[in-house]
């Protein structure tokens, strides 16, 4: 998700012709970085790929992680509160007699 953010699958740079207007294209989530690069062995500007370092994916799965801890928590929380409790069936208006036969029917 915030992979695709800062590294946004376009053709925006496939457009330009020059190097100086390459270099120009600003990019919309990192200031002081631009989008694409110049390349000089066939002339072409491409997208700009992100970096293969050990800390940029350290960091992107640290992202990843904390924003899947409250997610995590959320699921954790109905699954003891409500997963976890036989029915009611009372509240429903069903007797001890209509349930016996439910059960005996298959649960249908």
């Amino acid at each position: 998700m915030f992979f695709s953010l800062y590294y946004p699958p376009t053709s925006d740079c496939l457009t330009l012709t020059t190097r100086r207007d390459c270099l120009r294209e600003p990019s919309q989530l990192v200031s002081g970085t631009t989008l694409c690069v110049w390349s000089s062995t066939d002339h072409s500007c491409l997208l700009k790929p992100p970096p293969s370092s050990l800390t940029f994916s350290l960091m992107v799965t640290l992202v990843c992680y904390l924003v899947s801890i409250p997610i995590d928590t959320a699921i954790d929380l109905v699954q003891e509160e409500y997963g976890s409790r036989h029915p009611d069936f009372s509240r429903w208006g069903w007797g001890g007699w209509q349930v016996r036969a439910c059960m005996q029917r298959g649960g249908s």
